[in-house]
């Protein structure tokens, strides 16, 4: 199979773009992805293209590729216009490097071009052509459509403007994309609506660089689209009470920051919740460019870590100064309400980076996880032990450790498996190394059970400020072990099946679970261990 591409999506504003794509060759995986654009007067510019997380349609399209999953790419940043010639190189696993052109980027690709809309899709539903799976390429077919009609209804709905709104909403920002944070804005959002207040939800729509408002009430939504934050903010009505989510993948957070000073009052209480590390530093993760967590350096270290980080939505925003940003998000703190942390650990790492900051003015509050139902899963402790790591396991969850891990394991041959019960980024399937994909949180009982786990690994290399999934496996009796950083190390630490690993390091991972292992079988546990389970 020749070397293989396609965007699903580009957009571009200004002179900012965006976009998600896949590109595959069956000789291995990709581990760098970079798009070089070459300009009329000669100069370049190279878009470093980010791992976009499991892509389970190139699984169906490409089953006879093990690598398929993870072939998926994020690209942003900023472009000059015009560009005369483009291309993606790519640097494979093997050592192996290739590129291929990108003739017509990027007009060619926009929604504004027919091709641009279907560029991706299309060369797709070749490739089931050419397998003849006719059933496959109606499915997606169909899907395809229904996401389409359910967004036109959606944007339909959205022609009543949230500025008719006649006062007392609660205002929430926060971002789109999912995990911990969303998980909490619905459950906020649900309480509101209970007690019959009505709620306006901004968030980035990345796929189109704008911006949308979501007045929520008991009797539905409507939904406004804003093609810039400033005419976004421009457009909101006054509310009884601001609440800051999460401001990852805003183009301009302190732009918002500006927005809710402004109107601060007494009797308008703002209140913020702690679920990154934002404030901190544009790198939410606090992942250096070396891949490592930071621990918040010296200035000059930031200085140094920012222009080379490839941490996504760098790229979007106007201007990157650890300083100049510290201080907006320090005055931000200072006047805010409330301010609400869901782990000691994180108020900790906050207060490093903005050491004025009171311990007293921060609530420590954990999430609810009544939601789970303890019960004993019985891990089984026999060789070769299988090793679960459960969620989807991006770059700053740990997917480098995890790859390596798997590895060490095939190499030397190791009495041990790793099973990821949901899904990976850029790893490829192999004797040490199986993955279940997407699953409910529900099912995760049964699925270890299934999967045989012995001891569970949460390899996460930045300071998480909750886990819901260390929640889980703790309240179903799992022996787990984690990084001596964040909140589920703050909790592992007093779990009496836990480990800290003393080093974020594979071989260091490894060598932990297999003393976990034995150290548990001296206890005198092994299938069964589940007596531990509780709620955490």
């Amino acid at each position: 199979m020749s070397l293989r591409y396609g965007f699903d999506a580009i957009t571009l504003r200004d002179d900012r773009i965006f976009g998600w794509g896949w590109l595959l060759s069956e000789r291995s995986p990709a581990v760098r992805i970079q798009l070089r654009v070459r300009y009329d007067d000669g100069s370049e510019s190279h878009l470093r293209c980010q791992q976009s997380g499991f892509r389970p349609d190139l699984v169906e399209v490409f089953p006879d590729v093990a690598h398929a999953g993870g072939g998926g790419f994020l690209i942003q940043g900023r472009l000059r216009r015009p560009a005369v010639q483009a291309c993606l190189q790519v640097w494979f696993a093997d050592g192996g490097q290739d590129e291929i052109a990108v003739p017509g980027f990027p007009e060619r690709y926009l929604p504004q071009s027919i091709a641009g809309r279907w560029q991706g899709k299309w060369a797709l539903a070749r490739q089931l052509l050419r397998r003849g799976d006719l059933r496959l390429l109606s499915r997606r077919a169909l899907a395809m459509g229904q996401r389409r009609w359910s967004g036109l209804l959606r944007r339909a709905n959205g022609r009543l403007s949230p500025a008719q709104d006649s006062g007392g909403s609660v205002l929430m920002f926060d971002h789109a994309m999912g995990g911990g944070a969303n998980h909490y804005r619905a459950e906020k959002v649900a309480q509101w609506l209970a007690a019959g207040q009505e709620v306006v939800l901004v968030t980035p729509h990345l796929p189109t660089l704008s911006y949308e408002v979501a007045r929520l009430a008991v009797s539905g939504e409507r939904i406004a689209r804003y093609a810039t934050l400033e005419e976004c903010l421009a457009a909101l009505p006054q509310p009884r009470e601001i609440m800051v989510n999460s401001l990852v993948s805003y183009d301009d957070p302190c732009r918002v920051l500006d927005w809710i000073g402004a109107r601060h009052r007494p009797g308008l209480p703002v209140t913020f919740f702690l679920h990154d590390f934002h404030a901190a530093c544009p790198v939410w993760t606090l992942v250096d460019n070396d891949g490592r967590y930071c621990g918040i350096p010296d200035l000059d270290r930031c200085a140094r870590c920012l222009p080379h980080n490839d941490a996504p939505f760098l790229a979007l925003m106007p201007v990157l100064d650890v300083p100049a940003w510290r201080e907006k998000w320090r005055k931000f703190l200072l006047q805010a309400d409330s301010i609400v942390a869901f782990s000691q650990s994180s108020v900790a790492v906050l207060r490093k980076a903005f050491p004025e900051l009171a311990e007293k003015r921060i609530a420590v509050q954990p999430h609810r996880t009544d939601y789970i139902r303890p019960q004993q899963v019985g891990p089984r402790l026999d060789l070769p032990l299988v090793i679960g790591v459960v969620g989807a396991i991006n770059v700053y969850k740990g997917a480098g450790i995890v790859a390596e891990m798997a590895s060490i394991i095939e190499r030397e041959r190791l009495p041990a498996r790793i099973v990821v019960i949901g899904t990976i980024d850029k790893a490829s399937p192999s004797p040490a190394l199986s993955i279940t994909g997407a699953y409910r949180s529900e099912a995760l009982p049964d699925l270890l059970r299934r999967e045989g786990v012995g001891i569970c690994l949460l390899p996460s290399i930045c300071h998480e400020t909750f886990s819901y999934v260390t929640a889980e496996l703790m309240a179903y009796g799992m022996p787990l072990a984690v990084f001596d950083l964040g909140a589920p190390a703050e909790r592992v630490r007093t779990y009496p099946l836990g480990v800290i690993i003393p080093a974020v390091n594979a071989r260091v991972a490894l060598d932990t679970l297999l003393n976990l292992r034995t150290d548990l079988l001296a206890r005198g546990l092994g299938e069964g261990v589940g007596s531990a389970a509780g709620r955490p």
